[in-house]
């Protein structure tokens, strides 16, 4: 009997951020950031319920930035061209 192997998802980081309108989360858009879903302890709405009250972060839903490799990646190209 053989281990089924598990899907690897594409997703997108997030990391939190303060500023001066208060907390939130920054979106970094990247092709190559992979999880298992072992890594998925919660589900969205489970983190949000949760993120203030046990971990002192904001509410999931607080994006306030993206930041895209690949558009910085191309304007650097364009600039140095």
């Amino acid at each position: 009997m053989g281990f089924a192997a598990f899907p690897v998802h594409q997703c997108w980081k997030m990391e939190a951020i303060s500023s001066d309108v208060g907390q939130g989360w920054r979106v970094v858009k990247s092709n190559d950031y992979s999880v298992p879903p072992t890594e998925f302890l919660k589900t969205f709405n489970e983190f949000g319920d949760d993120a203030d009250k046990h971990y002192g972060l904001p509410h999931p839903s607080q994006i306030f930035s993206l930041f895209s490799f690949f558009l910085l990646v191309c304007c650097l190209i364009l600039t140095i061209q």
